[in-house]
């Protein structure tokens, strides 16, 4: 009873726990470099570098002409206003610069010229300037693949996905994207899909892991029954963990996701160690309980010294002020005690309960 009102919380728990990340979470709010960065944060548009990375699919057009500038500002226009970004550089920037120029610096003329007469101006002065790092850094020497480039308040990959797919609609309804292709690109996007890739190849990695166990359980104990009775315990902890990450808002990235393959693999060994000592106390005529008995005295006094001696080395690392050892140290340690609750407690009463009994009226193990 115990055990499925435990699952039903950790269970309850997994639906708050999400897939998020941000650039300098593991560092204290107390580190200088910190400090620095949520000044910045703070005071100007971030320090999250937002890179878009667009071009002409008309090979007759360019960012140049008047369509091609009227787009770009259109863009700009709502990175700027609803997607978060700011510090923005591009070529529209670029042009503007060359028409206040035209203007003897005007600060009212810093903006796209009106009309093709003034835009053929600023070309003149803008043909001048192409080889500068300032323009190639931002378009092209024919102005037919350009970039946006800004910075913009660390939202966390989650928010930022939402971000972009919003952005996707905005392009989809304002712009022709059959004239114009675009993506989101720079280390930013990079450090996101980087961490949504390998959180769910570990989460499909301790799927295919409980297979691979699932299978050796059966070749080793030759029944099906023993494979879903000893995977319970194991898996039971790893659930555990999943609710008190979501309820205690920890997200789930790519120093937590190891927590899952690692306490996975030493929670299995203890299983093992339990089960086949058991099998060997039976095998050698012992009754059920008398068998059961000599595996706690022996085998369960050693998984409960070898989890003590491995909790104290992951506990740790709870005294690191870097935020992702500190979660592993934390979460893992939690795990393997779970897990030694399951094997001591759980397991033990699963087969009793779920084992046929023999002629002699006990449990038959094999």
């Amino acid at each position: 009873i115990i055990t499925v009102v435990i699952s039903f919380f950790s269970l309850l728990g997994l639906i708050f726990l999400k897939v998020d990340n941000f650039l300098l979470e593991d560092l204290s709010d107390k580190d200088d470099f910190k400090k620095e960065y949520l000044y910045f944060e703070n005071k100007f548009s971030g320090v999250r570098p937002f890179e878009m990375e667009l071009w002409v699919k008309d090979t007759s057009s360019s960012f140049l002409k008047m369509e091609g500038l009227r787009n770009l500002e259109k863009i700009e226009n709502y990175l700027k206003k609803d997607y978060g970004a700011g510090f923005l550089y591009s070529p529209v920037t670029i042009v503007k610069l060359a028409n206040q120029s035209l203007h003897n610096g005007s600060l009212n003329e810093y903006r796209l010229p009106s009309t093709e007469a003034e835009l053929n101006e600023t070309k003149k002065i803008l043909s001048r300037v192409t080889a500068r790092d300032e323009i190639k850094m931002v378009t092209t020497a024919n102005f037919k693949n350009c970039r946006i480039s800004g910075k913009m308040p660390d939202y966390g990959g989650r928010s930022i996905k939402n971000k972009n797919n919003a952005l996707d609609s905005f392009m989809v309804k304002n712009v022709d994207t059959n004239k114009v292709g675009y993506k989101i690109t720079g280390t930013a996007a990079l450090i996101d899909k980087n961490n949504e890739l390998l959180v769910k190849n570990m989460l499909y990695g301790l799927l295919f892991a409980s297979i691979i166990i699932a299978i050796t359980f059966g070749l080793v104990f030759g029944s099906l029954k023993i494979i879903c009775l000893a995977l319970i315990p194991n898996i039971l902890p790893l659930i555990m963990i999943g609710g008190i990450m979501g309820f205690s808002g920890i997200d789930l990235k790519i120093s937590t996701s190891m927590v899952f393959t690692i306490a996975f693999g030493i929670v299995v060994d203890d299983t093992i160690h339990f089960l086949s000592r058991m099998r060997l106390e039976m095998r050698k005529g012992k009754s059920w309980l008398y068998a059961m008995k000599r595996t706690y005295i022996s085998t369960g006094k050693a998984l409960a010294l070898t989890t003590i001696v491995l909790m104290s080395g992951f506990l740790s690392l709870v005294l690191s002020a870097f935020a992702s050892s500190y979660y592993i140290g934390l979460l893992i340690s939690l795990t393997l005690l779970f897990g030694l609750a399951g094997d001591m407690i759980l397991l033990p009463v699963l087969l009793i309960i779920f084992y046929k009994k023999n002629k002699h009226n006990e449990p038959s193990f094999s």
